[in-house]
C-alpha cells in the first residue's frame, strides 16, 4: 500500500497532490507534496523505511507528538522547496504497521 497521511484521526491522500517515487528495495520513498494540512501520523510505513518530503506549494505542518518525533520537539511548518526526511523506528514486524512511529533525520528550509 501507499503512504497514507492522517489528520485528526482521518486518513487521507491528496488527489494528485503526492507523487510517489518509491524504491521498495532500499526502503526509501520520496514524496513531492502540496496543500495545507497538519500531519500527526503516517500509516503503513515499513520499519526502517526513510521518507523524504519535498514541498512544492502550500504550507503543511508536521506536528511533533506521539507518532512523529521532530528535532527540538517542535512542529515543522514547511513552505515551498523545503524538505523533511523521516525514518520509521518501529521494531521489525515483517510488514507495514497501521500507525508508524517516525523520527526526523534531516530537514532543509529553502
Amino acid at each position: 500500500p501507499g503512504v497514507v497521511l492522517a489528520q485528526g484521526g482521518n486518513s487521507f491522500l491528496y488527489s494528485g497532490g503526492l507523487f510517489d517515487a518509491t524504491n521498495y528495495m532500499g526502503y526509501e520513498t520520496m514524496l513531492i507534496t502540496s496543500g495545507s494540512a497538519t500531519i500527526n501520523s503516517l500509516k503503513y510505513i515499513i520499519p526502517g523505511q526513510k521518507i523524504t518530503f519535498i514541498f512544492n506549494g502550500g504550507t503543511q505542518t508536521f506536528a511533533n507528538g506521539t507518532y512523529i518525533k521532530l528535532s527540538g520537539a517542535a512542529n515543522f511548518t514547511a513552505t515551498p522547496l523545503d524538505t523533511l526526511t523521516l525514518v520509521c523506528i518501529d521494531p521489525p514486524s515483517g510488514g507495514p504497521l497501521s500507525t508508524s512511529t517516525m523520527y526526523e533525520v534531516s530537514r532543509s528550509v529553502n
